[in-house]
């Protein structure tokens, strides 16, 4: 495994830093959204939890487009086809995972979930 450089070493400090200035739960979200930017760039940066029982979302996004609130609902409305959501319903595994882990590209495409949120 390569080495971090010292610049980003530097970075990645300062984004630990960051996050943990402030100990409170519920500034978590923001304080990750607002600086991991600084550490991988993005067009928009996002954290989302679902609550798989009421199949609500949480979402904390930098920038917030301007048509969000609607997209939460539809997000809302397909959250149960989501290969992630499902995949921790089922096995109750939080290690990382990506949607190509369970679906092909086409798979994913079909789903109302990617048409009416992703592709939008």
């Amino acid at each position: 495994m390569e080495r971090l450089g010292q610049q980003d070493l530097d970075v990645f400090l300062w984004f630990l830093r960051e996050i943990y200035a402030d100990l409170g739960l519920e500034s978590l979200a923001a304080r990750i959204v607002s600086a991991l930017p600084a550490v991988v760039p993005s067009e928009w940066t996002s954290y989302n939890e679902v609550d798989p029982q009421s199949q609500r979302v949480n979402v904390v996004m930098e920038p917030l487009p301007s048509d969000f609130p609607e997209g939460e609902q539809i997000f809302e409305r397909h959250v149960r086809e989501h290969p992630l959501v499902r995949h921790c319903q089922r096995t109750r595994d939080g290690r990382v995972v990506k949607i190509s882990d369970f679906l092909t590209q086409s798979q994913f495409h079909r789903l109302e979930l990617y048409n009416e949120f992703f592709e939008g």
